[in-house]
């Protein structure tokens, strides 16, 4: 095997790797989705913590893919121009599932109850939140997966729906703090809108950090 292929070999590994942590990534989002949905619909109980813990388990394998990645390119020197913009993609990346969580986790713990009229604007944060997600998902498999393509209707996609998700958070705690709550319970509830909407804000940080690279590759 000639030096080149060698190489080639190991890129492919470090591809791959990308693929996997990309499918990890996906796969979070997706069993936020249904905790979230089954909360919306039911509230606190056997189904969220069901998906809450499936989310857990997801994040996890992606933190040790991530690690596996920056092991792979540190210790075998891969990639060596590319290497930070990778890791900052990631890390953005990671950010994201990992408030994802989090929001489920603090449902799980609190055991939440939202007020009846608050359902259907949660129900269009989490539609644009996931949308956000989305958009990111499809630039990150574009820009990781080696493939030449500019990403800029993707990133417009999620500053669009983040934007979408800050008039609905506003609104939404507009409305909370217009009820006739008590000031505790507004505050777990403005809390708990506030986690979820931080959500569509890291998407939004994660598409510039992503942005950034492709352009940076372009140039």
């Amino acid at each position: 095997m000639g030096l080149g292929d060698l190489l080639f070999r190991k890129e492919a590994a470090v591809e791959q790797r990308l693929t996997d942590y990309l499918d990890h990534w996906g796969e979070c989002i997706e069993c936020f989705r249904l905790g979230m949905e089954a909360y919306l619909e039911r509230g606190p109980g056997e189904k969220l913590d069901y998906f809450y813990n499936r989310v857990d388990r997801e994040e996890s394998t992606g933190d040790e893919l991530r690690r596996a990645i920056e092991q792979e390119l540190y210790g075998k020197a891969l990639l060596p121009e590319a290497r930070g913009d990778i890791l900052r993609t990631l890390e953005g990346l990671d950010l994201v599932i990992n408030r994802a969580e989090s929001t489920l986790r603090q449902l799980v713990i609190e055991r939440l109850e939202l007020e009846p009229w608050m359902k259907q604007e949660m129900e269009s944060l989490l539609r644009s939140t996931l949308q956000a997600c989305t958009a990111v998902h499809g630039a990150a498999t574009l820009l990781l997966g080696g493939k030449d393509k500019p990403i800029p209707d993707l990133v417009g996609r999620v500053d669009m729906y983040e934007s979408r998700c800050d008039h609905l958070e506003e609104d939404l705690l507009g409305r909370i703090f217009a009820s006739d709550l008590e000031l505790a319970r507004k505050l777990q509830l403005k809390d708990f809108v506030r986690r979820m909407g931080t959500i569509a804000d890291l998407a939004e940080s994660s598409a510039d950090i992503m942005h950034i690279v492709s352009i940076k590759r372009r140039v």
